[in-house]
């Protein structure tokens, strides 16, 4: 996904999320990032890509263009510790 999302800048959030008008204007205008995210996130391990474009396009790309803009946590507390694919 580079040069325009580098690895430092990746996040993972829930699916479950409101927003601000702004952002949601921001999100309406972007094709550049969506399309980075739509081409490269796939559904399984192909060319150790794990990453579902619903988890982490937003995260990513408002913590990119407005990170002081954000609520940095998440809305639930999950138990990860197992080390598989869901809790």
């Amino acid at each position: 996904m580079l040069p325009e999302v580098e690895k430092k800048d990746f996040r993972k959030g829930s699916q479950w999320f409101s927003m601000k008008r702004q952002h949601a204007i921001i999100t309406m205008a972007d094709s550049l990032y969506f399309n980075k995210f739509k081409h490269h996130c796939r559904p399984n391990m192909e060319g150790n890509r794990n990453c579902y474009s619903d988890e982490h396009y937003l995260p990513t790309f408002f913590n990119m263009l407005d990170p002081g803009g954000i609520a940095n946590w998440s809305v639930t507390y999950v138990d990860w510790s197992e080390g598989k694919w869901h809790p």
